[in-house]
């Protein structure tokens, strides 16, 4: 991503974390989504954790509940986004999750191997270059990590159709692509993972899971 869309997105993410968590699109029908992608999410309690995208932190307040021993990270392109993460864990007094402004069509702000699981949902669909993130994913994972991630993921045929719409809808003006449900699989191979797992969560959305050789 060029500086120019760097700084669209941050100023686009950061005017809309404000009403973010009170939105209709979120209040009505995206905590559903994310409730069946959380429900996915399988770790082990002390487990090293990095949410990419984490937006306003709801992923990882949820991790935290779940796995209250496990460590965690997040990065966002968005300090405004940031801010409200932070706010969620300040207010139950617990600030042990570390978050970074970071974009994921970057090289990651993390160690080789640092990771027990890599998480991303409903963002892939930003990255100008599906295997190069993923590749970044893979690097950041100890051999045997395991990679989440959910994605808004049409059926076939509708994707191109909502690729041109969804940006004009959000009057969004970087790079949106929702990748199909097997050129998905094929850019996580590609990246390296072996073990992928698909299912379809929604008419909307695919939850996968793949683990780091």
């Amino acid at each position: 991503m060029d500086d120019g869309e760097k700084l669209f997105a941050r100023k686009y993410y950061n005017r809309w974390a404000e009403s973010y968590e009170t939105g209709i699109r979120l209040r009505f029908w995206f905590w559903r989504l994310l409730r069946k992608t959380w429900r996915r999410i399988l770790l082990e309690d002390g487990a090293l954790v990095y949410d990419m995208g984490c937006g306003t932190g709801n992923l990882l307040l949820h991790i935290h509940e779940e796995y209250p021993k496990a460590v965690l990270y997040g990065t966002d392109v968005s300090e405004g986004m940031l801010e409200k993460a932070r706010d969620k864990f300040r207010s139950i007094d617990d600030m042990t999750v570390s978050l970074k402004i970071a974009d994921m069509n970057d090289l990651f702000p993390w160690d080789d191997g640092m990771f027990d699981y890599a998480v991303s949902t409903f963002c892939f669909h930003y990255a100008k270059d599906p295997v190069k993130t993923l590749k970044e994913m893979f690097r950041i994972l100890k051999p045997g990590g395991t990679l989440y991630l959910a994605d808004l993921c049409y059926l076939p045929g509708i994707n191109n159709l909502v690729d041109k719409v969804y940006p004009r809808v959000l009057e969004w003006e970087g790079h949106i692509e929702f990748l199909g449900r097997s050129r998905l699989r094929r850019a996580m191979e590609e990246a390296g993972f072996v073990k992928t797992i698909q299912s379809r969560i929604s008419l909307f959305a695919v939850f996968s899971s793949a683990v780091r050789a």
